[in-house]
């Protein structure tokens, strides 16, 4: 007597190598529980084997006749298991609710059996009761615990309610049993991407792309996210193009195309992908984004303003829209008034908001223990922010603060990463974190502030913010402006800046330091003189107006100064930094639409930041961009003293420059109006003698003044953190 196992899909007892449900199981297969050698049973063989022989046909693409085959079944044993399941499959797709109750008949008869709860997972899972679905998923893995489907699919409808660790060891798991198994390598390569894995998560989708070529345009695209996060952007490019071509319609694959052409500046070759989507759908968020980045990158200023009022449209328009929102950033360099940029600000914060509120964190602070304040980035490399900061942070008083720096992107082995390691009292390498590992972190290592370096820059980790890592959160120096956020406390500013009256422009409260705002690193100062001007290509004796600003901050009002600059003062050029081929056309082409010849305008290599700063003292005058003014590149001028003209506005982007220009003692450089900067350099440049006195007193002044007294910059900075916590541990004293 052959005894039946505990599942119909275990091996038969009698071993043949059969399932049971195929062997001496399929005398169960029916209502009836036949006797050896009775009709019935004969009856119960014969449909198995039209089961089976349907099962191939709906393996072959002929539905219709395994959906005729199932019915023929069920029509003289409507309890068949088997017959249930096929026909299940067969009819999901034009009807889900006939399907789901085939399959939950088929449980009823057999409970044990795995393969019903399988698929009915998948339906649950495809309408999104993903709770319900790995409730199926579970009992059918009791059956066959190494079964890799059935893990993947657990794997994802895990994934869509947010469980990624367990999701995460599911994929794993998936992988143990079937190395190969495509479709978890692929998922476990999506999750770690989430988990900010990007290096694992790399390897995983290259380990795919071997395995397997045809892969979803959805999988290709992802991948080519993947490679554009680790550097590897020929890679990425190749795969977004891999993808487009799978997927030709797809406007969010052609717009991660797009959008990786202007990151390696191939602005041409973007701007027609741009425009496609946009004839498609004009109010598309990243594609406008995008536009207005050829449009700044290129100095392309033949619509421009079109362009711009496009944005602010679609940054005002408070009917509801499911095309994204425009990314703040583009509006710093874009003359548009201050509730725009606020506006703007608050609608991106708005992706980062938690669906439930995080309580504050609570730190109470030990007698005598210093308050920790963690500073948070993915630039701690050789970037702009450090190259003005690291001063600050070695000169840090560690009996009054403990400065912890997480570094959200991997580790910087080079000089400028290395420095910041050394500078700061304790560094994280906080890269392979995510959000939520990160969040725990933070809250764990018992932080009082938390200093947002990045702002809306790329590598921001916006959401660990909105989670309350900290009792304060403090926007500082990455982003000059608002976040938009409610759970950013204070941005670090100085009343020159943001003067008291510009707080309804800001979410933030302000925190004052009471000279610049801006810290300046007074060790890349130049210890030899500037190269010869002719090895710079510039003239010997002809007045050089220089800018290094990007090319992105060149707005036409100001080119146009500068044109007339030109003209005005004979044997002058315009020092620029050197940018693309097609940039550089147009602007030559401005250039000799103002009547004044191209080669007058000469471009900057460029080169490391100490040779950099070495060449500046070749230039006569600095002149400002505006509405973004040059922050790190001001105090650059500034530091190997050479004059700086600029033009201030409402923005804090255009201010900052004129922060500085008030801490070095040269008040006299800034100015409110077109007409009055246009004036003031051109006297400057038709006047050595007093050009020559700004010199002389910048110069003078770099050891007197606040700008570049580092040790009263770091103070003061203390002082404000300080102050802030303070003013946290009074107000909750009082509650």
């Amino acid at each position: 007597m052959i005894v039946a196992p505990r599942s119909r899909n275990d091996p038969c007892p009698c071993g043949s190598g059969q399932r049971y449900k195929h062997c001496h199981g399929a005398t169960s297969a029916g209502a009836a529980t036949p006797t050896q050698g009775s009709e019935p049973m004969a009856g119960i063989a014969r449909a198995d084997r039209a089961i089976l022989d349907a099962r191939a046909q709906f393996g072959l693409g002929r539905t219709a006749m395994a959906e005729s085959a199932c019915r023929a079944v069920l029509a003289e044993f409507p309890d068949h298991v088997e017959a249930l399941i096929l026909l299940a499959e067969a009819t999901r797709a034009p009807d889900p609710p006939q399907a789901e109750a085939l399959l939950r008949r088929a449980i009823d008869k057999d409970p044990d059996n795995p393969e019903p709860r399988f698929h009915l997972g998948n339906l649950l899972r495809n309408r999104d009761e993903n709770t319900l679905a790995i409730e199926q998923y579970e009992r059918a893995l009791a059956a066959m615990p190494r079964h890799a489907g059935l893990l993947n699919n657990l794997g994802l409808a895990l994934e869509a309610i947010d469980d990624l660790t367990r999701a995460e060891r599911c994929y794993r798991d998936a992988l143990a049993v079937e190395p190969h198994h495509a479709d978890a390598l692929g998922n476990l390569a999506s999750v770690l991407y989430d988990r900010h894995d990007r290096q694992t998560s790399a390897a995983l989708y290259r380990q795919l792309l071997a395995i397997r070529r045809d892969l979803p345009a959805a999988v290709l695209n992802r991948h080519a996210m993947v490679e554009e996060e680790v550097g590897s952007l020929e890679t990425a490019e190749a795969g977004f193009r891999a993808a487009l071509d799978a997927a030709p319609t797809d406007r969010r694959i052609q717009i991660n195309l797009a959008s990786l052409l202007v990151v390696r500046q191939k602005y041409v070759e973007a701007e027609p992908l741009i425009e496609e989507v946009l004839d498609l759908e004009p109010r598309q968020a990243t594609a406008l984004t995008l536009s207005m980045k050829v449009h700044q990158n290129l100095c392309k200023w033949d619509g421009f303003d079109e362009i711009v009022a496009r944005l602010v449209e679609r940054v005002m328009d408070e009917s509801p829209s499911h095309s994204g929102e425009i990314d703040p950033f583009v509006l710093l360099s874009a003359p548009v008034p201050r509730e725009v940029h606020l506006r703007a600000s608050q609608r991106w914060a708005k992706r980062f908001a938690p669906k439930v509120s995080s309580p504050l964190p609570h730190v109470r602070l030990a007698p005598g223990e210093r308050p920790r304040v963690a500073f948070i980035s993915s630039d701690f490399r050789l970037h702009p922010m450090v190259q003005t900061i690291s001063e600050c942070f070695e000169r840090v008083n560690r009996d009054r603060i403990e400065a912890i720096a997480y570094g959200t992107a991997p580790e910087d082995h080079g000089p400028a990463g290395q420095r910041i390691k050394g500078a700061i009292e304790s560094f994280v390498d906080a890269s392979q974190h995510d959000d939520e590992a990160l969040v725990a972190r933070l809250r764990a290592d018992r932080i009082a502030i938390a200093v947002d370096l990045n702002g809306f820059t790329k590598g921001a980790r916006s959401a660990i913010f909105a989670q309350r890592v900290a009792p304060i959160q403090l926007n500082a120096i990455g982003y000059p402006d608002s976040l938009g956020a409610p759970w950013y406390d204070y941005i670090q500013v100085d009343r020159f800046g943001a003067p008291p009256e510009d707080a309804p422009y800001y979410a933030e409260r302000f925190l004052y330091l009471p000279n610049c705002a801006y810290p300046s690193d007074t060790t890349r100062a130049p210890t030899r003189p500037p190269p010869p001007r002719a090895s710079l290509g510039l003239p010997e004796n002809g007045f050089v107006f220089c800018c290094l600003n990007n090319s992105l901050k060149i707005h036409p009002s100001i080119f146009s100064i500068w044109v007339r600059l030109l003209d005005a003062v004979p044997g002058s050029v315009l020092w620029l930094l050197k940018t693309g081929e097609d940039t550089a056309r147009n602007l030559r082409n401005e250039l000799a639409r103002g009547g004044v010849a191209p080669e007058r305008l000469v471009f900057a290599a460029r080169v490391p930041p100490h040779e950099h700063l070495a060449r500046i003292p070749a230039a006569d005058l600095f002149v400002d961009t505006f509405p973004y003014g040059g922050h790190t590149t001001t105090n650059e001028t500034l530091l190997t003293g050479v004059p700086v003209v600029t033009r201030v506005g409402e923005t804090l982007p255009s201010r900052i420059a004129g922060s500085q220009l008030h801490a070095i003692g040269a008040p006299e450089l800034v100015t409110d109006t077109f007409a009055d900067y246009e004036a003031l350099a051109l006297r400057l440049a038709l006047n050595p003698a007093e050009l020559a006195q700004f010199r002389a007193r910048i110069v003078a002044n770099r050891r007197t003044h606040p700008l570049f007294d580092m040790a009263r910059y770091t103070r003061d900075f203390e002082d404000a953190l300080l102050r802030a916590w303070e003013e946290h541990v009074a107000a909750t004293a009082r509650q």
